[in-house]
């Protein structure tokens, strides 16, 4: 996910800025090369339609909150009176700055409401997940990034963060991208190895968790092609030890023939859950 970048900073403009203002202010900037060509694009892709820039806003608000602050403050400076004015019109204009002002803080209250509510509904489980993330990181400080993007399973009607964090290991130096699915029910998170598992078992929850959270796949569907998986390894490796005790060859045969059958069914139920193998889902 791209860096949230002010706009309105750029452009040195308020966010109360008007259409027109924006445009002269972007045509400004252009002909004084100022700002780059993409961020030039970006103004234009969420200031100048009225819906992009409302949305654009709240988060623009939820990422700096001290831009509220700013906009909810009274402003302060009041004209000049050249004249004295008559208690009947300083009562009238008592009135109409109290009127202004309870329209002002009414509209204050709506803006603070939809920036509170886009900063919970989506925000803050991306908030969350960084956060746990970095708490299972040996150096949490270095932790960068990418593609990180809020899910919701229609299965379980869960909610779910993915993306991929790059950070400093001990032996110095950044240790690559590494996928990570947060489950917001839980607050558990799930580094996914780069390289395949060393035990089958390990491999198969690892899949289950990253095709239920950030493919939203069905959990239900999921887990009992795993066990079938699981149960059918554990026959496998049953019947394996008995081997040494068969001694009729056409026995062993037809053992040798079940087990083998038995092999091919279970690296199939493996395939169709692991991400590992199953090249659809491979990382």
């Amino acid at each position: 996910m791209m860096a949230f970048i002010n706009l309105y900073e750029l452009l040195r403009l308020a966010p109360t800025a008007s259409s027109s203002d924006i445009a002269n202010a972007m045509k400004k900037a252009a002909q004084q090369q100022t700002i780059s060509l993409e961020n030039l694009k970006l103004c234009k892709q969420f200031l100048l339609n009225e819906e992009a820039r409302k949305k654009y806003n709240a988060r623009l608000y939820a990422e700096y909150p001290e831009l509220l602050t700013e906009l909810l403050k009274p402003n302060e400076s009041e004209p000049k009176q050249l004249n004295t004015p008559s208690p009947a019109t300083q009562s009238r204009t008592s009135t109409s700055k109290k009127k202004r002002y309870v329209i002002i803080s009414i509209i204050c209250v709506a803006v603070i409401a939809i920036v509170v509510g886009t900063y919970v509904k989506y925000y803050k489980p991306v908030i969350d997940a960084k956060a746990a993330v970095k708490d299972i990181l040996k150096d949490p400080d270095s932790a960068k990034f990418y593609d990180v993007e809020k899910f919701i399973n229609n299965h379980d009607k869960n909610t779910y963060v993915c993306g991929k964090v790059n950070a400093k290991v001990p032996a110095g130096g950044y240790g690559g991208k590494q996928r990570f699915v947060y489950n917001q029910k839980t607050k558990e998170v799930l580094l996914i190895p780069s390289e395949i598992p060393d035990e089958i078992p390990d491999e198969l929850n690892i899949s289950v968790v990253y095709r239920v959270g950030c493919l939203g796949e069905d959990f239900v569907n999921l887990s009992t092609q795993m066990n079938l998986a699981l149960k059918d390894m554990e026959h496998f490796n049953e019947l394996s030890e008995k081997r040494s005790e068969i001694l009729d060859d056409s026995e062993l045969n037809n053992y040798d023939r079940r087990v083998l059958n038995l092999q091919i069914r279970m690296i199939k139920e493996v395939i169709s859950v692991s991400i590992y193998r199953n090249s659809k889902y491979k990382l």
